[in-house]
């Protein structure tokens, strides 16, 4: 299988989407159903990996590769995050896929 994230693994271009659409390191963990650490020790990773400093300039490696698309509103959500990674593990629905949404408020 090809990967399009060469030298990312299947899991840091799962959370490389995910931190473009602007999630939160614990938001990431919750919807792949691992912690908050892992999660960071993976962005850590890819940017030691591709000699970056920092989130914004890995999404701005991503963006000039096309790894994202900015014409969607969110990666993470999008058909392409699920297609990309719908071989590398299951996804579970967080409480506000099920329907579990407290009410907004005042």
């Amino acid at each position: 299988m090809i990967n399009a994230f060469e030298p990312l693994t299947a899991r840091e271009a799962q959370i490389l989407l995910a931190i473009a659409a602007g999630l939160s390191c614990r938001d990431i963990g919750t919807r792949l159903s691992i912690t908050e650490s892992t999660v960071r020790k993976h962005r850590s990773n890819m940017l030691n990996k591709l000699a970056l400093r920092n989130a914004a300039e890995l999404i701005a490696y991503a963006r000039e590769r096309h790894w994202l698309s900015s014409a969607e509103p969110g990666p993470f959500k999008s058909s392409t995050f699920q297609a990309r990674t719908a071989s590398h593990g299951s996804h579970r629905a967080g409480p506000h896929e099920q329907g579990n949404r407290s009410p907004a408020g005042p």
